[in-house]
């Protein structure tokens, strides 16, 4: 780590330092509805480029593949990236939403008085009847195109994944349509677990919950990792943040245990997707959480992915 901080361009630390002082400004203004936006884009940005030097071998990885030009180029676009988002939202924000200006931001509300509002809760159940809708439809086309396999597209575990929305690397006729369903599927299927999740009617939090464990399972049995967070990510937070009771060190406790277990997963998943389904790798080989930490997790690598485009544009390629 020391021999990484010690070889960073000043561009770096303009990063560091934009993230800093950006992160402090938006957590003053995390009460008007902006903050907490501004601060998950400069979240993002931080783990994706700044943890990626740290995760990926800075000094002994990216320092032997690029020249020194491309690296500083890499943190400057980063840089000119996060002052121009921070001096932007601002604006944007009051744009959109000239309407509710005065209005505190309902999700600190909810966070701090809970989710009993008949209002909200009414909302709640129309929203679970709307997804149930869309999810029944789509249930019914994916049982067309598995081919008599349905029963695995609730439960792959007791086989393998069917992937009613599989397509070519390269689109074409009804690709596009195909991508948009798994992303429609993924939309309803995390919004069950936020139903179950802050639900306070007894029949809607106990479908939405029974809606996870059927509607779950083809996404964590998955060989991709970025849609079992999608999925799983925000029903854990709002059960957390909004229906959990006690104190911000319990809160900090269970998102940590909740961490470590998907990490362990989405590490199994790393070691096992190459040759066979993980629906067989689970049932073939033991599930240990002290056996995964090991893995490197692959695809946090956005800062390379940035300078080897700064690369083939600098080499004409």
């Amino acid at each position: 780590m020391f021999e990484t901080l010690s070889m960073m361009p000043i561009s770096f630390w303009v990063v560091v330092g934009i993230l800093i002082a950006g992160g402090a400004w938006s957590f003053r203004w995390i009460n008007d509805g902006s903050g907490i936006p501004m601060l998950a884009v400069l979240g993002t940005v931080t783990v994706w480029y700044v943890g990626d030097a740290f995760y990926n071998d800075y000094a002994g990885n990216y320092a032997k593949i690029f020249d020194s030009d491309v690296l500083r180029s890499a943190w400057w676009e980063v840089a000119w990236f996060l002052a121009v988002f921070l001096v932007a939202a601002p604006f944007v924000h009051r744009w959109f939403n000239a309407r509710h200006l005065r209005n505190r931001s309902g999700v600190v509300q909810l966070a701090k008085s809970g989710v009993d509002y008949p209002v909200l809760q009414r909302q709640l159940d129309i929203l679970f009847k709307g997804c149930l809708a869309i999810y029944a439809f789509l249930a019914l086309v994916a049982a067309i195109r598995v081919n008599g396999q349905i029963l695995y597209f609730f439960l792959p575990f007791l086989g393998v994944n069917p992937e009613p929305w599989s397509r070519t690397r390269v689109g074409s006729s009804f690709s596009a349509l195909l991508s948009f369903a798994l992303y429609v599927q993924m939309m309803v299927t995390a919004a069950f677990g936020v139903l179950a999740a802050v639900s306070t009617n007894r029949r809607t939090r106990f479908l939405s919950l029974l809606l996870c464990f059927i509607s779950w399972p083809c996404f964590i049995f998955d060989r991709t990792r970025n849609t079992i967070l999608a999925v799983v990510i925000p029903a854990i937070l709002c059960w957390v943040f909004l229906r959990l009771r006690g104190g911000i060190s319990k809160k900090i406790a269970v998102l940590a245990a909740f961490f470590i277990l998907l990490n362990g997963w989405m590490a199994f998943i790393i070691q096992n997707r190459t040759n066979e389904s993980i629906s067989i790798a689970l049932r073939q080989k033991e599930f240990n959480l002290e056996q995964e930490e090991s893995v490197h997790h692959q695809g946090l690598n956005m800062f390379e992915e940035l300078c080897w485009i700064n690369t083939f544009m600098k080499n004409g390629t």
